[in-house]
């Protein structure tokens, strides 16, 4: 019955031996990392609580640096950051989210409803976004107006300009950041494609044509070969045969 009832119990055999039982929740695959996501802590952890490797690569977990560049600066072999991170996010320590640029767009999701509607979380929405030294805190009114105008074409640069949230102490990446952890808002992606005549030309198939089949991301081409967004931007604004898609 206690077992069934508080998922763990104890069971005497003899004076000296005792077995203790708990019925361990399975909880389903984490998401698969790749080498442009940026992990979140979703509360702080105890370092020394963790393996090696782990401890190895917590301090560089800061929410802004993506896989690779974790994996760089701490000198750890890429696949030991992704076994790592995908552990703790299998616990439910970790969350990932996408790079963050400020000519990035992002849309609201059906989920900033709840963000309207609960009071607790529109309180830890305030404390987590205001500036530091933003006193007093920034408002929720101001802070709902930036997601609310988050749209198409809206990068985050042109948000900045037209509300400028840092003089509302608001700071515009933990905003992003929020959003994303919350599902309240979404990364809109955008992915080159190359319309060759031949799809299997020697052009499609080398260097970064490669990647321009609708299924790659601006952030994966940059990852992979690293190059700065601009000038991916450049690459694909100057081949006539390359569009891109926007999802």
């Amino acid at each position: 019955d206690q077992l069934n009832a508080n998922r763990v119990c104890n069971i005497e055999v003899s004076p000296s031996t005792t077995i203790y039982l708990k019925v361990a929740r399975v909880q389903p695959d984490p998401q698969h990392v790749q080498d442009y996501h940026v992990p979140v802590l979703q509360f702080p952890v105890t370092p020394n609580q963790w393996d090696l490797t782990t401890q190895q690569i917590l301090p560089y977990i800061d929410g802004i640096r993506h896989i690779s560049r974790i994996a760089l600066e701490a000198d750890v072999e890429m696949s030991l950051v992704k076994a790592c991170v995908q552990n703790m996010i299998y616990y439910g320590i970790i969350t990932l989210i996408p790079i963050f640029q400020y000519s990035n767009v992002y849309l609201t999701t059906p989920r900033l409803v709840h963000l309207a509607e609960n009071i607790s979380l529109q309180d830890e929405c305030i404390r987590f976004v205001s500036k530091q030294e933003s006193q007093p805190l920034a408002t929720f009114r101001s802070i709902f107006q930036l997601y609310c105008h988050m749209c198409p074409g809206m990068t985050v640069k042109d948000l900045c300009m037209k509300f400028n949230p840092s003089a509302h102490g608001i700071d515009e990446k933990a905003l992003i950041k929020f959003g994303l952890m919350k599902g309240f808002i979404r990364r809109f992606q955008k992915y080159p494609i190359f319309l060759a005549p031949k799809p299997h030309s020697v052009e499609n198939t080398r260097g970064l044509y490669r990647y321009f089949d609708g299924n790659h991301s601006y952030d994966e081409i940059c990852c992979k070969e690293l190059k700065s967004y601009q000038e991916l931007e450049e690459r694909v604004e100057k081949h006539p045969a390359i569009v891109v898609c926007w999802k």
